[in-house]
């Protein structure tokens, strides 16, 4: 269950060492804020001029290995790292010696270029397609504030602190291009939801939010307005660093008096991540190309050599040394033969003429090209192209067809022909969660009411909306008796309870009737939904407001207070009020894992109206 929470949990996991940081920018958000001494990241929003003298990096991230320039002797050099391929450059040299060699030159030269041929090809073909996917990534067109109207220019144009307007196109993903803090939205809130499953594998729509100070300050003439006749919003931030779940910042806005605001990681969002439910939102560009939190964690794939290569460089190593055990004594009886046949061996007068050091070298040399044929070079020739044919194998393979929504089947998409014998080695698969490499579904099974003193239980299983059609559930809101009146009421506030206290908000689906949930954690999804089909149902979700609606009754309530969930507390609280009697509540989710039941994992939610408690178990399953 604690996957489910993952966001949050990371954030005190740390994560990989940062990479070198670009100098320091002028002013410190460390300093600034009363910390120590640490460099930090200063933005002025919609002023390039002032940004210039940072020297931030463009927006433009590169995946791609090589260049025009560098392909060959990169390429040459990451070739010859194979014990084979030296061999054979050993044997075609030599052969290319003057009265040295027993064959022809051709006959050695022809199959090395031929293996280094293909793999520079292969090679470079799979870098190609990175660039394509480079120039394709980094040139989509981003709305931009510019001289006090909207104008669409290349995300790679983008700078810190330009002022961009992302748009969603009906039932599209919007990607962001760069690092931004949020300013305002279409949403009422200033509430932005997102999808990060490029930067951390989460499928799910996360909310993240405007701060009110700027959330209604939506067209280019109420932007330029606050950036003109010097002033500035000014952000000062933490330094570019790989972590993406841990970030902070303060944002200072030109107002009568100077004043300055904190900004969180709900404040922001990082490139890789998609808008989604969302129409439009302006933000401003915190980081840019390298020093996106995307950039950060991209690390320069080395080729990976599958263990094939390595075990057939280490038979060729073997071989090698074998050959050598057989060389050295042909080497040594010629010479010792051809001291003893001096004067019998007219036809070899010429050899004669060189002492018994110099015949043992040249000796060497002929039997070296000579017993090549121990390490057959076909053998290269013949898996480089295998490698290939392989590759083409899983591109058609109608078996690995899947199907894409709004892209429509696609076919499998190997990234390197490198690595094909490792396949049929897997033997083991290990994932850190559910949804990795599964469908991660969660359902609501049974749970458990206190009522009068007693534990009853009920389950539902594969039948949804059970608890509601074996009984009749009450309720009259939060701000009634504390303690139940009846076994219903109980039931009644048991639903309520996990109706309201999460951070799931509702949608409506194009229909006008069908109502979606979505949220950050999947289990919170299947709380609600399961009060949904026992008719006790979210109808609408704000940050300062809530609706649930029980029997057709709408029951709302203004959230006073949220605090979220976070790995110390362990727990989710709101304090809602009734707004028809302005009777504060508190309700409480408590997620721990306080023991198990059959495999399954126990999740303690608590209900709290004045002083006391009504607590309830809930059992939570994956299917």
């Amino acid at each position: 269950m604690n996957n489910a929470r993952r966001d949050e949990d990371e954030e005190s996991d740390g994560s990989p060492k940062d990479p070198p940081a670009r100098s320091p920018s002028k002013h410190s958000f460390a300093e600034s804020s009363g910390g120590g001494k640490s460099a930090g990241h200063t933005v002025c929003v919609n002023d390039r001029a002032g940004n210039a003298q940072y020297g931030y990096p463009q927006n433009f991230l590169k995946t791609s290995h090589y260049t025009f320039i560098n392909f060959i002797p990169l390429n040459l050099l990451l070739q010859f790292q194979q014990f084979s391929n030296v061999y054979f450059l050993l044997v075609m040299v030599i052969s290319l010696v003057p009265n040295v060699s027993p064959i022809t030159p051709l006959s050695a030269v022809v199959p090395l270029v031929l293996i280094l041929g293909v793999a520079m090809i292969k090679d470079g073909y799979e870098d190609f397609k990175r660039h394509i996917a480079d120039r394709k990534d980094n040139s989509g067109l981003v709305t931009t504030l510019v001289d006090g109207a909207w104008k669409d220019i290349p995300s790679s144009d983008l700078e810190v602190g330009d002022i961009i307007k992302l748009e969603r196109g009906a039932g599209e993903a919007c990607p962001v291009k760069a690092d931004i803090v949020i300013l305002s939205s279409s949403e009422k809130d200033g509430v932005v939801f997102i999808e990060t499953s490029q930067l951390d594998g989460e499928t799910s729509v996360k909310p993240r939010k405007a701060r009110e100070q700027t959330q209604d300050i939506q067209t280019p003439s109420q932007w330029m307005e606050h950036t003109r006749n010097g002033k500035s919003v000014t952000l000062h931030v933490d330094e570019p660093n790989p972590k993406i779940y841990v970030w902070q910042g303060v944002m200072d806005l030109p107002e009568t008096v100077e004043k300055r605001y904190p900004i969180f990681i709900k404040n922001v969002i990082w490139r890789g991540s998609s808008m989604r439910k969302t129409a439009w939102v302006i933000g401003a560009v915190l980081y840019t190309g390298m020093d996106t939190k995307q950039g950060r964690n991209l690390k320069q794939a080395k080729r990976s050599i599958s263990s094939f290569y390595v075990r057939m460089n280490a038979l060729v190593a073997q071989i090698f040394v074998f050959k050598h055990i057989v060389l050295f004594p042909l080497a040594i009886l010629n010479v010792v033969w051809n001291d003893d046949n001096r004067d019998k061996t007219w036809y070899l007068m010429g050899l004669l003429d060189y002492n018994s050091t110099e015949q043992f070298f040249l000796n060497y040399m002929t039997y070296f090209v000579l017993l090549s044929f121990m390490i057959p070079i076909s053998l290269f020739v013949t898996v480089e192209f295998c490698k290939i044919a392989q590759y083409l194998l899983m591109v058609w393979d109608s078996e690995m067809l899947y199907f894409m929504k709004g892209v429509g089947w696609v076919n499998c998409r190997p990234k390197t022909s490198d690595l094909n014998s490792e396949l049929g080695l897997v033997k083991y698969v290990f994932s850190d969660k559910t949804g990795t490499l599964t469908e991660n579904i969660m359902r609501y099974m049974e749970g458990a009411v206190l009522v009068n003193g007693v534990w009853e239980t009920h389950s539902e299983g594969d039948h949804p909306g059970t608890l509601h059609q074996q009984t009749s559930p009450t309720f009259h809101g939060l701000s009634t008796s504390v303690v139940p009146a009846n076994r219903n009421e109980a039931i009644g506030r048991y639903l309520a309870t996990i109706g309201m206290c999460h951070s799931v908000i509702p949608f409506v689906k194009e229909d006008g009737k069908t109502v979606i949930f979505e949220g950050s954690s999947p289990d919170e999804v299947a709380l609600v939904q399961a009060a949904c089909n026992n008719k006790f149902t979210l109808t609408h979700r704000e940050s300062k407001l809530i609706t649930i609606t029980v029997n057709s009754v709408d029951y709302q309530y203004t959230i006073l207070k949220e605090l979220e969930f976070s790995p110390t507390r362990k727990m989710m609280s709101l304090i809602l009020e009734d707004s028809s009697d302005a009777t504060p509540s508190i309700v409480q989710e408590v997620m721990d894992e306080i023991g198990q039941l059959t495999g399954r994992h126990y999740k303690l939610v608590s209900y709290h109206g004045h002083e006391k408690a009504d607590r309830i178990i809930i059992v939570m399953g994956s299917g």
